[in-house]
This record gives C-alpha cells, sequence and structure tokens, in this order.
C-alpha cells in the first residue's frame, strides 16, 4: 500500500513538470512554424532516487506565410502591409505575431 502511495506522488510530480515543459515546448515550437507540432511521452525510467523520462517530438509540417490580403475597405498596398505587421510573404509562422 505504501509503495502505491508513493508511486501515485511521483507520478502526480511527473505530470507537474511534464506539463510545465510541454507547454513550452509547444509554445516554442508554434512560435517556429509548427502550429501542428505534439509532443509525446515516450518512456519514465526509475532509478533509485533519479527519475528520467524521454520526449517524442512530433513537429508536422513547417508553416509559412503564402500572403497577406486586405479585405477592408483601405486601400494600402501589400508590401505595406506586410512590412507594417513584420510578415514577410514566406515568413515563417509565428503565433505570437499573428
Amino acid at each position: 500500500m505504501g509503495n502505491a502511495v508513493a508511486l501515485d506522488g511521483i507520478a502526480q510530480c511527473l505530470d507537474d513538470v511534464f506539463l510545465a515543459g510541454y507547454d513550452r515546448l509547444l509554445d516554442y515550437l508554434d512560435d517556429t512554424g509548427y502550429p501542428f507540432a505534439r509532443v509525446e511521452l515516450d518512456s519514465i525510467q526509475l532509478a533509485g532516487d533519479s527519475l528520467s523520462a524521454r520526449l517524442k517530438v512530433v513537429k508536422g509540417p513547417l508553416y509559412k506565410i503564402d500572403s497577406i490580403t486586405n479585405l477592408g475597405p483601405a486601400s494600402l498596398s501589400n508590401i505595406y502591409l506586410q512590412r507594417y505587421l513584420n510578415l514577410m510573404n514566406g515568413s515563417i509562422y509565428r503565433r505570437t505575431v499573428l
């Protein structure tokens, strides 16, 4: 019974650490052109008082900005919009910019 409680504590700790790192990693990937990337827990090893985990990152396709289109009534050139928004055609997708 005591061993099961200890394993539950380790699992909760691992969840907390994994989720924090998981979110940071997904944010990084989302801001470097991989909005559909995913991170998977590949394996866990417990040896004595050490715990290690291996993550698997599946990036998916790299996304780039194809073009910017002004659908409103303002008459702004595409190059002006690209420069103003710092989103040049062909640049890598960055969630924090969009």
